[in-house]
């Protein structure tokens, strides 16, 4: 029981890891975008 409540954690903080890394992405994709329209 220990061990489930456990792992659903590690899964929760891995997905929360890996939707901050999308946003950042995101940002920096469209960061890049705006840049290459005002060139």
């Amino acid at each position: 029981m220990h061990n489930e409540v456990k792992s659903i954690c590690v899964y929760i903080c891995l997905a929360k890891n890996i939707l901050f890394h999308i946003k950042l992405i995101g940002v920096y994709l469209r960061n890049n975008y705006q840049n290459k329209i005002n060139l």
